[in-house]
């Protein structure tokens, strides 16, 4: 097919989706596209394996309220994803497209609302270009496959910003407007839920930004209206009650530890400089991004001649400010922190094209749009495909080599390691022996920290899971033709004289080994005299 033929191609297609059932397919494709390939990746270590692992203790411990890690309480996190997940796992199965799941359907409800509020409010062309940008950016289309909690805060922010300024919108139109109003307030719970209380800062931000600048008073009664509230504390008090009430304590660390001091200090990981997010937001919603840089400022102009534009140019333009300036001001920054600003790029990119497609150099505009739309499909399927061979330590090729001679009494033991990803593809129904120097273990931001903090939210199961280096042998001893599958790095090796001349069943491609050890007589015999002695 040659250029001129795809051109009128899209062209048809193009006029075709700007009829009023567009919808009843551009929906359908839209799940389709991006649930493509969700299902052919192993988990991502750490983020897919840690949240994944949480969800996956809730099913294999019942434990509906309280996120567990290794069995132990995890409150690092709120635990709406893993509530999602967790019954994802019930419905389907433990397989890896059920694990992400949550974040596909939230980026599917996050396009589909985009696309409703554009399309009333700046018309079907506009909305048209904002969903094929948004589900073509490999920022948002990597978010959507990736099983952690970037997508479900990105979206659940989105959705209260949107039914936020619906809600103002239709009060100073005269129409009904409290349902929005309420369903605001659910959905800042649930973006609390998500990712604590970023998730009614953000939006209550980017929305009292809103009606400041644009002079919109009324709309603040609408914002802080009884119901608003009473719907905000149904569906987000419950849970952080039920918590403080099992566990002392869990308000302060979730809260106090959680959220200011992580925000505040600059102790934890993923330092980065102040601009990092600016190439960050550029460079991972190629191509969209150059129709920003090259249509930005005709595309404003003509954009603002329309009646009304102005106050939704100016709900964006906070709506990106405020979160990127938000995020870049703590030291510690992960790229998925800004996924909430995608879809207002998303917007603004489509009005920048827009512009063009209706007068500002149509035909060269055009063909750029379509450019955009297939480079970043592309783009999306190869960056995605790439984690398939970048992937090095996850658990799943080595439960695929001893499926046969693994077994359900088998136990586990992590030796200075820590797979989060295990329990989800081992299928063990008990917690992992992790064996480190608990003992002396020193400030830091890493996963021992994780498991100390889980641990002492229940002491008496820490205990039994979280093994000082200088208690294992002894534990094992204890044990009676017990069969165990330790994981170690190559470089541990050689401390541990029990495994230091075994073969290793499994040697993973970051340089971990996995060994089967049995308790059996010849193993008292060798090494439980020495701990006697």
């Amino acid at each position: 097919m040659n250029l001129n033929a795809l051109n009128e191609f899209f062209c048809r297609l193009w006029r075709y989706a700007m009829k009023p059932s567009a919808p009843t397919w551009l929906f359908p494709l839209t799940a389709v596209w991006l649930s493509f390939i969700a299902w052919l990746r192993p988990l991502h270590i750490p983020d897919e394996g840690r949240y994944v692992g949480v969800a996956w203790d809730m099913v294999r411990f019942d434990s509906t309220w309280t996120p567990l890690l290794n069995g132990l309480p995890y409150f690092h996190k709120p635990p709406l994803f893993y509530w999602l997940a967790e019954y994802s796992f019930l419905l389907f199965g433990a397989h890896e497209w059920a694990a992400r799941l949550p974040s596909l359907v939230v980026a599917f409800l996050t396009a589909v609302c985009l696309y409703l509020f554009v399309r009333r409010h700046r018309g079907v062309e506009v909305a048209t270009v904002t969903l094929l940008a948004l589900v073509t950016m490999p920022y948002f289309y990597g978010a959507a496959q990736y099983a952690n909690l970037d997508m479900l805060v990105g979206g659940m922010i989105t959705l209260t910003i949107l039914a936020g300024a619906e809600a103002v919108s239709r009060q100073q139109a005269g129409q009904s407007y409290k349902g929005f109003a309420v369903a605001m307030g659910a959905l800042a719970a649930l973006a609390v839920l998500s990712k604590g209380l970023i998730g009614i800062a953000l939006p209550g931000g980017v929305l009292f930004f809103w009606l400041l600048v644009t002079r919109r008073w009324q709309g603040f009664a609408v914002l802080l209206a009884p119901g608003v509230w009473l719907a905000f504390l149904l569906v987000g008090l419950p849970w952080f009650i039920a918590m403080e009430w099992q566990y002392s304590g869990f308000l302060h660390y979730f809260f106090v530890y959680q959220h200011f001091e992580r925000f505040l200090t600059s102790g934890f990981n993923q330092q980065q400089a102040w601009w990092f997010f600016i190439p960050v937001l550029l460079g991972f919603t190629l191509p969209w991004s150059l129709a920003l840089l090259e249509y930005i400022r005709p595309s404003v102009r003509a954009a603002l001649r329309f009646a009304g534009y102005g106050k939704w140019f100016a709900l964006l333009i906070i709506w990106v400010a405020l979160i990127t300036v938000f995020f870049s001001m703590p030291a510690s920054k992960l790229i998925g922190y800004t996924v909430p600003v995608v879809p207002p790029l998303a917007i603004l990119m489509a009005e920048a094209l827009v512009a063009g497609l209706n007068g500002l150099r149509r035909d060269q505009v055009f063909k750029q749009t379509l450019t955009f739309f297939i480079a970043g499909a592309i783009t999306c399927v190869i960056g995605l495909t790439i984690f398939l061979f970048v992937q090095k330590d996850s658990t799943k090729p080595f439960v695929q080599l001893i499926k046969a001679e693994q077994t359900s009494q088998d136990g586990f033991i992590f030796i200075d390691i820590y797979p989060f990803d295990s329990a989800f593809y081992t299928g063990s129904k008990e917690p992992a022996w992790v064996v480190t120097g608990w003992k002396t273990l020193v400030d830091g931001d890493n996963w021992r920290h994780e498991l100390a903090d889980a641990g002492d939210f229940k002491p008496e199961l820490g205990k039994d899971v979280l093994v000082d280096q200088d208690d294992l042998i002894p534990r094992m001893c204890q044990a009676i033709n017990r069969t165990y599958w330790v994981r170690i790095q190559d470089y541990d090796v050689a401390r541990w004289p029990f495994i230091a001349h075994a073969q290793p069943k499994y040697e993973a491609r970051d340089g971990g080994r996995w060994f089967k050890v049995v308790v059996d007589e010849s193993f008292k015999g060798e090494w439980c005299p020495k701990i006697s002695t």
